[in-house]
């Protein structure tokens, strides 16, 4: 079988607190644009305006005179970080306020923007509650997929580990993962084992082990093969099973082969899936120590009129 040739995004979009944290992902951001001929959208989600104006009560005004505004403060540190890197890619630099995730995702449908990253780990100026929280926001809502960056932009992404429950949203994490960055070299579908523990009164551990792994072999197998996938790609999948807790289970596989990028599957639209997806997800971003691509299952947009 052949797969589907890859459609990149037409715009990707750098969801940024202004922060060292964010170089990383805006290095990725670049070389994509670059490699994509893709339109650069950077956005900066400020503090709602009463928030400023509230400060400048408070302290009161400079011997030199008015202080910068947070938007011509943010516009000045965009086009600084930016300065010279971006030579020959299209920028556009966009500026909101309020809610930090609802601005992105506005941002992002507005610029047709097929792909949000971001190196948001701590969100202490977006003022948010918890580690990772516009990160699982975004997880849960966003209609496109979104790339969380850690590590330092040295080669594309060469290995590719799937976080795989052997359901359509596993599959449609896969295919998008494929369709934005190509085949990887080494592509391994990690899955957690369930062990029935009621039956370990009855039944030896070893051997609930051995047959919840086939079962789990058995399932990827067919998971496999309704994947749209190359022949060339098949002949380098790993299916690797083991018992534990999921994100504790993929989280450690890809911190011991160094994975360059971990595909997760996000799905809630109920709200008891969505509760099982913070935890679950808030979990593998806690954990793993590499650039993560989290998908919600629909379809990749900046291509729709192909």
């Amino acid at each position: 079988m052949t797969a589907p040739s890859p459609l990149p995004p037409r715009a990707v979009l750098l969801a940024t607190d202004l922060s060292s944290r964010c170089d990383r992902a805006l290095d990725r951001a670049i070389g994509l644009a670059r490699q994509w001929q893709a339109r650069l959208v950077v956005v900066s989600v400020l503090p709602p305006l009463e928030q400023h104006e509230l400060s400048e009560e408070l302290f009161g005004q400079a011997d030199w005179g008015p202080s910068l505004s947070p938007q011509a403060y943010a516009q000045r540190r965009l086009q600084r970080d930016l300065d010279g890197r971006a030579d020959g890619i299209e920028v556009a630099l966009r500026l909101q306020q309020g809610p930090v995730g609802p601005g992105i995702i506005q941002v992002a449908a507005e610029e047709d923007c097929g792909l949000i990253l971001t190196g948001l780990a701590r969100d202490a100026i977006f003022e948010q509650p918890r580690l990772g929280s516009t990160v699982l926001w975004l997880a849960r809502h966003s209609p496109v997929p979104v790339l969380l960056v850690r590590n330092r932009q040295h080669n594309d992404y060469r290995t590719m580990v799937l976080a795989n429950d052997h359901s359509a949203h596993s599959q449609r994490a896969l295919e998008t993962a494929l369709g934005l960055f190509g085949e990887p070299l080494q592509l391994s579908l990690v899955h957690a084992l369930e062990l029935p523990r009621a039956g370990l009164l009855t039944t030896p551990l070893d051997r609930l082990e051995e047959q919840a792994r086939r079962s789990a072999n058995a399932l990827g197998r067919e998971f496999l093969a309704a994947c749209q996938l190359s022949d060339d790609l098949r002949q380098r999948i790993q299916l690797i099973s083991d018992d534990g807790e999921p994100a504790r289970v993929v989280s450690r596989y890809v911190r011991d082969h160094d994975s360059d990028l971990m595909v997760v599957g996000a799905h809630g639209r109920s709200a008891l899936t969505t509760l099982l997806l913070g935890s679950n997800a808030q979990r593998l971003l806690g954990a793993a120590q590499t650039d993560t691509l989290l998908v919600r299952g629909d379809p990749l947009r900046g291509n729709k009129d192909e």
